[in-house]
């Protein structure tokens, strides 16, 4: 009866071990030989993780204030984490502070004529920033093509309508990937609901309430350009934000005052202001979607 109930308790085991789940999508990218009763809490954990975490907070709030910004998805960086993980795995010293550790246990072996997961990502990491470098450093033209800028080079009209940079981006193209996800994140990962979404928002802001704004002058929107993510005085000119900032880089009220308010280009300040607006959308879906 031992012997039987040892080999009954062995077939559960291995059974549950190789279960299927009905999710074929998650069946395919988890293991099923994961090992809950492996440490977390490890050396590499806290330094690689804390590392990580200040290093991506860091750049994603850094490419924030480019005119399209750029996202890197913490994917992204669990996936260049992983072989710094395996090289301190090799280079730390046995000792009982460092027994046992972040996980990375998984290991495999290369396919004849294959890759596996990690060298996988990893060229796609290194084909991604080729494919960034182009659009982004070598040729900056490629980040927003526009005939309409390129048939009328010397009219106003056409650089506000057809730019892709400075301009409404009307009949533009652009191959640059951040410029295609900057204010979705990635369009492949998100939901069509979701994009459909933002899209409908978009095209409300950006092709009906800045072009009325601007062009029926209000606030002088004129004055400034169409679109821009600069400061302006009232007379158009770049504000110097320090000029009225004391030694301290507190608000110098005096110099505020005589240089004038803070003016925002038309786009910039119809976003800014829809930005809080959304504040109190949020409260007001709470409120009717779950209020009851």
């Amino acid at each position: 009866m031992a012997e039987t109930f040892e080999v009954e308790e062995k077939m559960g085991t291995f059974d549950e071990v190789n279960e299927e789940c009905p999710i074929k999508q998650v069946d395919l990218a988890v293991p099923k030989t994961d090992d809950p009763n492996l440490p977390l809490l490890t050396f590499r954990m806290w330094v690689l993780g804390v590392a990580a975490c200040v290093v991506l907070s860091f750049v994603n709030q850094f490419f924030w204030y480019r005119t399209q910004p750029l996202i890197i998805t913490s994917i992204s960086t669990q996936i260049v984490v992983v072989p710094l993980g395996h090289l301190m795995a090799k280079s730390l010293p046995n000792r009982v502070l460092f027994q046992g550790t972040r996980a990375l246990h998984e290991k495999k072996k290369r396919p004849r004529g294959g890759t596996t997961r990690p060298q996988f990502s990893l060229l796609v990491l290194i084909c991604a920033f080729a494919y960034y470098v182009l659009p982004g450093c070598l040729l900056y033209m490629l980040t927003s093509l526009s005939w309409v800028c390129w048939t009328a080079p010397k009219s106003i009209l056409g650089q506000q309508l057809g730019s892709g940079m400075k301009g409404l981006g009307i009949s533009s193209l652009g191959i640059d990937w951040s410029t295609i996800s900057s204010y979705l994140g990635s369009p492949l990962a998100s939901p069509w609901f979701a994009t459909a979404n933002v899209a409908v928002g978009f095209f409300f802001v950006m092709y009906v309430m800045t072009p009325i704004t601007y062009w029926k002058n209000a606030y002088n929107a004129k004055t400034f350009p169409i679109f821009s993510n600069k400061l302006f005085m009232t007379n158009g000119s770049k504000y110097d934000i320090l000029s009225i900032l004391d030694s301290n880089f507190h608000l110098d009220h005096g110099s505020y005052s005589k240089n004038g308010p803070v003016n925002l280009s038309t786009f910039l300040a119809m976003t800014y202001g829809l930005g809080f607006a959304t504040l109190a959308a949020t409260m007001v879906h709470v409120l009717l979607f779950n209020g009851g």
